[in-house]
């Protein structure tokens, strides 16, 4: 799983045996207002590892 939290929203990705298992976002103004949706989002996932932030725009 890979998490992007972006100004705009934030981007959950998770890849099982080649299969997307997960791919939503949640605007980022939800997830200030009840951060819980992330973690219920996280939790949601039975996965082997976890990966923090990924980077997928530009700098």
């Amino acid at each position: 799983m890979g998490i992007d939290p972006g100004s705009k929203s934030w981007d959950f990705f998770g890849l099982e045996d080649n299969t997307i298992i997960l791919d939503t976002s949640i605007p980022t103004n939800e997830i200030i207002k009840e951060p819980q949706k992330a973690i219920t989002v996280i939790k949601s996932v039975e996965e082997d590892t976890k990966n923090g932030q990924i980077k997928m725009g530009t700098s």
